[in-house]
């Protein structure tokens, strides 16, 4: 929870291979009171054909649990997924979990699975969270007073009303408010994903 977008990507795979019975495992180099999004290494899908193999990355007692799961007479595939959290410094060191779907995950469309990425999809499920439908988003681009904003995302906001030749954006997780020219930002085509973005 404490990495931004994680669960939603998480949860995308998921919901994207749910025919599969996959297992999402997260691959992370530890899981502590700091972890962060860099300690994140990896996050893929891995399903029922490939997790029961001689191949599977996954220790026995895994698989007998998973199976187990999806065997259930009440496991609901729109319900429930399973994922599993991967230490890598220490071999088969982890812990599977079985968390239920946000609902929003029933609103995407059958074409946004075909065609947006976990990443992307994480993205406008954030954006979204902080902003109504009609925000446009920019990243910051050749600041210089600023250097350290450069890549990040921000809403655009409107014109600054102390210069007529700048915007004002309010920088994307718990950045400033701060006036740009027109050159310093690029509009972030964002992705369609849910049912009602296709109406």
């Amino acid at each position: 929870m404490k990495v931004p977008g994680l669960v939603e990507r998480v949860q995308f795979l998921a919901w994207k291979h749910r025919q599969q019975c996959p297992i999402v495992r997260i691959m992370t180099r530890s899981v502590t009171a700091s972890f962060c999004a860099d300690s994140v290494q990896d996050v893929v899908m891995i399903p029922q054909t490939q997790w029961e193999s001689g191949k599977s990355p996954f220790s026995n007692q895994i698989k007998q649990a998973a199976h187990k799961h999806f065997a259930r007479s009440d496991s609901r595939i729109d319900e429930v997924y399973l994922a599993y959290i991967s230490i890598t410094i220490e071999e088969g060191c982890g812990a599977m979990t079985a968390p239920r779907y946000h609902p929003v995950v029933k609103y995407i469309h059958s074409s946004a699975l075909a065609t947006v990425t976990a990443v992307d999809y994480a993205a406008e499920v954030l954006r979204l969270r902080g902003e109504p439908k009609s925000a446009t988003f920019v990243r910051l681009t050749g600041l210089q007073g600023a250097a350290q904003l450069n890549g990040r995302e921000a809403v655009l906001r409107g014109q600054d009303p102390n210069n007529p030749e700048r915007v004002t954006v309010s920088v994307v997780n718990g950045g400033a408010t701060i006036s740009v020219r027109s050159h310093n930002y690029e509009v972030i085509q964002r992705p369609k994903v849910f049912i009602d973005d296709f109406v």
